[in-house]
This record gives C-alpha cells, structure tokens and sequence, in this order.
C-alpha cells in the first residue's frame, strides 16, 4: 500500500523567498477501500438526533459502504411483482452526493429461508422465470450506479436454486447472466467460514475454481469475517493464502469481533486490520455494522450510546484509518528549484499551496499503485 514517488518539483520564482513557502498534502480517499455496512433507513432519516451522529461518524471514518437489506430479494420484493427500489434508491442518492460507492448486496441467496416466501412453493420453470426477472430488474436498475454485486450469497451453506432447477451449474449460469445485464460490475462471490472458521476454506477454494473453469465472469472473492473470539492471525493468513491461489482479488465483505473483554476486543481488531491491509490478496475491507444500538452483534459495535463513545476498539480503528493510514504532510522547499521525495499511500489528494501563509493554489492528484508520480508546483507572484 505505500508509494514511492520520486518526482515531486518545486519552481519558485527568483523575487520570492523559498522559506515562506508550503505545500500541504492531505488525502482523502485510500486506495484501499475500507467501509462499513450502513442501514438505509439511517441515512436517510431527519428526525432523529442520532441518525445524524451515525451518519457523521460513519463520514468521518469510512469511504465505502453496503446495506444491510435494502437491496436483497426478499426486502425488495416481499410480495410478488411488487418492487419496492425506495429505500436502497433514497439512501443511495444520499451516499452518491458524498463520493461513496455502495456494494450490491446481493442479487440472490442460495439459503431457502432467505428467499421471498411466494418463491418457495414454485416448480422449476417459474423458479427459473422469476430469477431471471429479478436479476434483470436490480442489475438494470442499478446499472452504472454500483461498483459490485453479489451473485449468490453463501452458496457454501444452501442449494435453493440448484434443487430447484436441477441444474448443478446455476450458479454459473447465474453468473453469466449478471454479466450479460452489466458487463462493467464487478461480480463476488460471498461466504462465511472460509477465513474466520476454517471448516471451508478449501471447499470454497474448490467452488471458485469451478466455476471458472465452468465459464462463470467471476470478478472478485467476497468473504464474510464474523469472529466470536480475538482472531488467530497465522490461521487467517493462512486461509487469505489458501483462497489468493484462485488468482482473484479478495475482499472482506462483513467484519465483526464479538468479545466482552474490552482489550482483547481491541487488540483483536488492530491485528486483524493490520493482517488484510498487508496482504497482497486483499483489495478492501467492510465492517458488519459500527454503533452498538443498531449493531447485529452489540458487542462487536467500536462506539456505543446515544452520543456516540468511542470504545477501546474504535480508538484503534480510528487511529488506523484517520492517523496511520491516511498520509498528512508538509513540505517546506528550501530552494527555488528543487526535487523532493514523499512517501505516502495510494489514493486521492489534495494539494494546498501556501505562500506566506496565505493559499496561492488548490489541487487533487492520485496516486496510482505501481506508478511514479511527476507533481510540479510553480509558485509566481500574483
């Protein structure tokens, strides 16, 4: 995640003293996304007090988002053909104004008591129908407005739709279809007890490999990470090492640590965050919630109460993603013309020059992985 850029030029005009110049870096988006899931209804509620503090906390720390519902079979369509896009297309709006990118999650899920309850008693051409529907109804909709979609989520723990169908390859054909209706999203696969439990790493290293070579435009590995106890680190590595042989990116799509014991909690997340943000496989991180109040697992929640305390565990996550991995620096030219070195993180910045301490220039760049980077900054009077 760090650069190296080699580049980075001075030209101050002669009449102009050098030390009275500054130029300040700030980013503002990390290359590697970190986020957290979001409940739609909070994002868009006005009426009370604490939807606006989640939403600030979440602004404050996040840059990627998903929602916990809004966009599943059965919350959109709870009775047959009757499409209810409101409450995903409300919040998305909101988040879309502030530069976040939603992940779309999921199209469908291949665990019988999560589908809509009109589906369960359909034969095999109707069930067909009906997800061919579905998946041209929200793929369209939402076409060019999100930057993943989960397929099928947790085909490791149910078979709704292969039952169904008879057919042992839906879930590539599935695929396949997603594709066909957005060529441009990013298509995942999503399961659990493949990194934090290792009853299916392999399993799921075996499903993923399947379906690649059965033809399915597989983007991306999601995996859900829920610990119930501080995480075993060499185990986690080697369960990311085991799925990065696939060839695909990973991400981690849900993390939670459930665990009383405020300091392991803590210590819990540090490790584990700092484990998925060094490792190459890893391209993005999501939290399964933040605030105690509206949290699956409370427990698990890094800031708690109605005014929002950080408990020991957000004091680490904050101290992460605000201090150690966001790049902050000043750089003072002590010449006319001169050739520095920076050393930051991937991603977007901000570039504010200052001469005797007033703002001569504003500017964004980004820093893209595996690229140098020439900046000039040409300071003259006014």
């Amino acid at each position: 995640m760090i650069f190296w850029s080699k580049h980075f030029r001075f030209n101050i005009s002669k009449e102009l003293d050098p030390s009275k110049a500054m130029i300040m870096l700030n980013q503002t988006k990390r290359d590697f996304p970190i986020g957290s899931m979001v409940k739609s209804d909070i994002i868009t509620d006005n009426t009370r007090a604490t939807s606006k503090k989640y939403r600030d906390f979440f602004y404050e720390r996040f840059e990627f988002t998903v929602f916990g519902n809004a966009l599943k079979w059965q919350d959109m369509e709870k009775e047959k053909d009757k499409i209810d896009f409101t409450h995903a297309d409300n919040a998305l709006a909101v988040l879309s104004e502030k530069g976040i990118p939603v992940r779309g999650h999921c199209i469908l899920w291949d665990v019988e008591r999560h589908e809509p309850k009109w589906l369960l008693p359909m034969n095999r051409s109707d069930v067909i129908a009906q997800v061919q529907k579905r998946m041209k109804y929200v793929i369209n909709h939402y076409k060019g407005k999100l930057p993943h979609w989960d397929v099928n989520n947790e085909q490791l723990h149910g078979d709704f739709f292969e039952k169904k169908t008879g057919d042992p390859d839906y879930l590539t054909k599935a695929f396949q279809m997603a594709h066909l209706f957005d060529p441009s999203v990013k298509l995942f696969t999503n399961d659990f007890n493949v990194v934090a439990g290792s009853g299916l790493t392999q399993a799921y290293v075996n499903l993923i490999n399947r379906l690649k070579s059965t033809g399915a435009p597989i983007s991306r590995i999601g995996t859900q990470n829920h610990y119930m106890s501080v995480p075993d680190i060499t185990m986690v590595q080697h369960r990311l090492d085991l799925l990065a042989t696939t060839g695909l990116p990973i991400w981690v799509t849900e993390l939670d640590i459930t665990v009383t014991d405020q300091d392991d909690k803590a210590e819990g997340y540090e490790n584990i965050l700092r484990t998925f943000f060094a490792h190459p496989g890893v391209e993005g991180v999501m939290f399964w919630g933040f605030w105690d109040k509206d949290h699956w697992r409370p427990r698990a929640a890094i800031v708690e109460g109605d005014d929002f305390k950080l408990n020991k565990a957000g004091e680490v996550v904050t101290r992460l993603l605000k201090e150690e991995w966001a790049t902050h620096d000043a750089m003072h030219p002590k010449a006319h013309s001169e050739a520095t070195t920076i050393r930051g993180f991937h991603g977007n910045y901000n570039a504010t020059v200052y001469y005797d301490g007033q703002v001569v220039s504003n500017s964004q760049f980004y820093l893209h992985k595996g690229k140098d980077l020439t900046i000039t900054v040409n300071i003259t009077p006014n």
